[in-house]
């Protein structure tokens, strides 16, 4: 079992459950309410760019292989689940929390070709802090369940928007793994498509793939949260590997002609 620590900053723990519900008349606990009403009537999912090129590229294989690095539950606003199902894709997904892991195996249940994997990928084998947020808190918007990230500061800068956001914070070890040992567990040598939501940490991953021995058709990440020089520098590096890139919303395509 994870041992999951309720935190305000590092080192101040907050009591656990039976005093993370607000009352009613909470304002913070309204204000977050308000903006979970609104992100669900006014969210966008769809990418048509996106959509064009993972049609086309489907289409054209009949032996579709990905690996999704940070699935969540495989089903809360993820471009891939309808090509997944349709195209009846294989490959590897990737969720370090144990309870979205949970999740994400119960959302694929019965689909042949998956493998998933509970853990993060980071630059050595070993156990780590993760941030995310409390699954118990009704009244948060739902993309908090997908603020799960190495970087403290990526989870608490969500504030302006959920002014009580920081009391619902937990932090629990999750075991890690480099890229490239997944690849090599799973003799992994041909990559349609590398997607990474890591929320802080996408530019760590692109850089522990070894373009010589393994490219990926179509690298899909979130800069969203990326400082601004990493950004520059992962979009250098892209191009330099001859991939055209597109952007929205606070992801980059990356794909060749």
């Amino acid at each position: 079992m994870v041992d999951a620590k309720f935190i305000v900053n590092e080192d101040a723990p907050v009591p656990r459950s039976r005093s993370l519900k607000p009352m009613p008349w909470n304002p913070a606990a309204l204000c977050s309410l308000l903006v979970k009403i609104a992100d669900d009537w006014f969210y966008v999912p769809r990418w048509k760019k996106l959509d064009r090129i993972l049609s086309g590229r489907a289409s054209a294989s009949d032996d579709f292989y990905f690996i999704q690095i940070g699935a969540n539950d495989g089903a809360m606003r993820d471009y891939l689940r309808d090509f997944i199902l349709r195209f009846r894709w294989r490959g590897i997904l990737v969720e370090p929390v144990p309870a979205y892991c949970a999740r994400l195996r119960a959302n694929y249940r019965g689909h042949t070709g998956l493998i998933i994997e509970p853990l993060a990928i980071a630059e050595r084998e070993e156990r780590r802090d993760l941030f995310r947020i409390c699954d118990e808190v009704e009244h948060l918007p739902a993309w908090c369940r997908g603020l799960a990230s190495f970087h403290l500061e990526v989870v608490r800068k969500h504030r302006f928007v959920v002014p009580d956001l920081e009391r619902y914070i937990v932090r629990e070890q999750v075991q890690c793994l480099p890229l490239g040992r997944l690849l090599e567990k799973h003799r992994v040598d041909r990559l349609d498509l590398l997607s990474i939501d890591t929320e802080g940490h996408d530019y760590e991953v692109i850089k522990q793939i070894d373009f010589r021995t393994l490219r990926p058709g179509i690298v899909l990440y979130e800069h969203r949260h990326l400082p601004r020089p990493d950004r520059a520098a992962c979009e250098h590096l892209l191009r330099s590997h001859g991939y055209r890139l597109a952007s929205r919303l606070g992801n980059t395509l990356a794909y060749s002609d």
